[in-house]
């Protein structure tokens, strides 16, 4: 398994590491056999010594009221800094749950939470001393999907657990689980199904980013029964209720065989209909921010997908038990991951678990033409005052995505500046014709523009991110408009980093700097800021201007293409005036 790093200096400290453990563990004697032992691996990384998220986690389940005859069991690692006091900074550490006391289970030591060893040492470490009639896992921390993993362990220059790293721990461990779960974004996957398959009867996961505060943990009240697996989801669906993009999803893994005949079914479309691929992608689900550097999962929902391919309706119901906020009501409950490019998909060739599917990707990327996938018939021209442009027949079946960047052109004493505000995909098509419907009209926070791009639109509903300076750090404020009751719904935010982020909320009085990118430097830079819950997000007119239009072609193999642009005088109320240039 090739990764970001290794860890060689670490590797020899690793192979002391049973011997220290079994030294600071001697004094804790076996226990006699439980009903229900449940081992949860918290790697707290920045959510934990930044924001405290897994010390509030902690906190609720000690609260829980937890089944007689069942134990807690966790391990902390992966933070430089951790809240509650009694778990050591720096270090890894064991604990019970016991009568809403957080006991120590041994001494603290050093771990990278990244690697399989330490997982697999840790339920070994469950096995040995709490041996149940049952067991549950939960890993809990960032998750960044099927070619990301878990855990991301700051201690370690955030290392991580691949899928294949778990399976790994798993079959180490030669436990099987009632369930093993992932407190974690985006890990409700296809990929993460196959690679637990045989070591537990249920997955439960998240198909999209999470909330900060993750899962109610008050649900532990019903561990060892079988309605945990639906109370569970359900609890975090109340939690959750503020808010509108999360999911949760209860899997079967007993009847996993489902999903690899729908894959096999997928792939033989993809294999006898590749033209299909491009409006599949365009038009389903997807998770994660769809940004570069920002929880980019490349994910995208199965079900949606499958569709979109042109397969029937199906039903399972009776396999995947799921809750959805507003904005992902019909998320089927697992994703499947498409490469963004050929890099990604040399990636996921040593995570994916199904080799017909993972063939028939390296077939796809295969045909792709010499000459460039998109070719353009007319780059640009002026059609019923609108910018226009058209593609060549055979280019259609490999485009991804269509938007519109759109520049503010402006003057000041000493210099001429170019401002990006954002992209836009309202652009009409007509056979292989592409129309910009540019109106004027553009996201307001307060007084400032944000520098907005939309990454789904999808039954009236439109998703959008905006780039923001928060405490310093770049983020993305994530939001959405009903198009159906013109409402504008914030989420919250999410930070750039290596391990993704969960998505983080926005408290009245939060300051926000308001960022543009600026083509001409290469760079983000702030221009104003706002407050939050005093400045309101709105729809409004541009300011009157001169604007540039840039029409921008991503295809299904991560290529971009533009099209001429166009200049824009905008009197702010309506086009005055367009113009294609060449440059």
């Amino acid at each position: 398994m090739t990764k970001r790093k290794i860890y060689t200096v670490f590797m020899a400290v690793a192979s002391a590491v049973p011997i220290f453990l079994s030294a600071c563990t001697q004094e804790t004697q076996p226990l006699s056999p439980v009903s229900y032992t449940l081992m949860i691996y918290m790697c707290g990384s920045d959510l934990e010594s930044v924001r405290g998220y897994a010390s509030a986690n902690i906190a609720d389940i000690l609260k829980a009221d937890i089944p007689d005859g069942a134990d807690v069991i966790i391990q902390t690692g992966g933070a430089e800094e951790w809240h509650d006091e009694r778990i050591p900074d720096a270090k890894s550490a064991r604990f019970s749950a016991d009568n809403g006391n957080l006991t120590p289970a041994g001494g603290s030591f050093d771990a990278d939470m990244g690697e399989s060893g330490t997982l697999a040492d840790f339920i070994a470490f469950g096995k040995t001393h709490y041996p149940a009639e049952q067991y549950g896992l939960i890993l809990w921390d960032h998750g960044t999907g099927s070619n990301g993993g878990v855990c991301y362990d700051e201690l370690h220059d955030d290392n991580y657990l691949t899928l294949p790293e778990i399976s790994d721990a798993l079959a180490e461990s030669g436990l099987h689980f009632g369930f093993i779960g992932f407190d974690a974004c985006l890990m409700a996957t296809y990929d993460a199904v196959l690679a637990l398959d045989g070591y537990a009867d249920r997955l439960i996961a998240s198909q999209e980013l999470e909330p900060g505060s993750g899962w109610d943990y008050s649900a532990l009240s019903a561990l060892g029964r079988e309605d945990f697996y639906s109370i569970l989801p359900d609890k975090y669906a109340q939690k959750q209720a503020h808010t509108t993009y999360y999911t949760l999803s209860s899997i079967d893994l007993t009847q996993s065989e489902r999903l690899s005949v729908l894959m096999d079914d997928i792939c033989a479309l993809i294999a006898s209909m590749p033209e299909q691929i491009s409006p599949a992608m365009e038009n389903s689900m997807q998770f994660g921010s769809g940004e570069r550097g920002y929880a980019d999962s490349g994910l995208f929902d199965m079900r949606t997908f499958a569709y979109q391919m042109g397969m029937n309706e199906m039903d399972f119901s009776d396999m995947i038990y799921t809750v959805n906020g507003s904005a992902r009501q019909d998320a089927f409950g697992v994703s499947i991951y498409f490469p963004e490019d050929e890099d990604a998909l040399a990636v996921y060739g040593e995570v994916c678990g199904d080799e017909g599917y993972l063939n028939e990707l390296n077939d796809y990327f295969a045909r792709e033409p010499a000459e460039g996938a998109v070719r353009f018939d007319l780059r640009g021209f002026v059609f019923d005052d609108k910018m226009s442009f058209t593609l060549t027949e055979d280019s259609l079946r490999y485009v991804r995505s269509v938007c519109y960047e759109l520049h503010i052109i402006g003057e000041d004493p000493e210099q001429t500046f170019l401002y990006s505000i954002g992209t836009d995909n309202d652009i009409t098509r007509a056979a292989s014709m592409f129309t910009v419907d540019f109106e004027g009209r553009w996201v307001w926070l307060g007084e400032s523009l944000l520098h907005c791009r939309v990454y789904e639109e999808r039954n009236g509903l439109t998703l959008f991110s905006a780039r923001v300076g928060i405490g310093g750090n770049d983020c993305l404020l994530l939001f959405s408009y009903n198009g159906n009751t013109s409402a504008l719904s914030a989420e919250g935010y999410i930070e750039s980093g290596v391990g993704g982020s969960r998505i983080l909320p926005l408290t009245d009085g939060l300051e926000l700097e308001i960022l543009y990118y600026d083509p001409l430097v290469g760079e983000y830079v702030a221009e104003g800021s706002a407050v939050w819950g005093k400045d309101e997000l709105s729809v409004a007119n541009l300011p009157g201007g001169t604007y540039q239009i840039v029409p921008k072609i991503t295809d299904v193999f991560g290529h971009e293409y533009y099209a001429y642009t166009a200049l824009v005088d905008f009197d702010g109320t309506s086009v005055t005036d367009i113009r294609i240039s060449a440059g």
